[in-house]
């Protein structure tokens, strides 16, 4: 494989469908690694540092991954659009977030992780 093979190939990224109970057929899809970094690098920066949970820290990664029949993003991943997810009903947010974890490679571990060392970084 030469590297224009390779670039090709490392640049598709999955998009995967999802028949959500009650709801309906949704698509999301990987973020790019730039993409997940910034999630992860705003998720230990806010979530060590601020002591709290990020807000709209499921919104913001919603944001990335959901995307149209055509793989297009839905929303744009910013606070006006953030609103407009944390409008929905908690029970399809929480069911979009976990999809989007997993196509981001986030594990709950992750998470409870840096919320961990953000409370011990405010009670010290």
């Amino acid at each position: 494989m030469n590297k224009e093979q390779f670039l090709e190939k490392a640049r598709k990224l999955e998009i995967r469908e999802v028949d959500l109970p009650n709801f309906g057929i949704v698509h999301l899809r990987e973020p790019t690694a730039g993409e997940a970094e910034a999630y992860f690098s705003r998720l230990r920066s806010e979530g060590i540092e601020g002591g709290q949970i990020p807000k709209h820290l499921r919104a913001e990664l919603i944001a990335k991954c959901l995307v149209d029949d055509n793989g297009n993003r839905m929303f744009v991943a910013d606070p006006p659009d953030y609103d407009v997810i944390a409008s929905f009903g908690s029970r399809l947010v929480q069911q979009l977030y976990e999809i989007a974890a997993k196509l981001a490679s986030i594990e709950d571990r992750e998470i409870e992780a840096s919320l961990k060392n953000s409370e011990t970084a405010t009670s010290a």
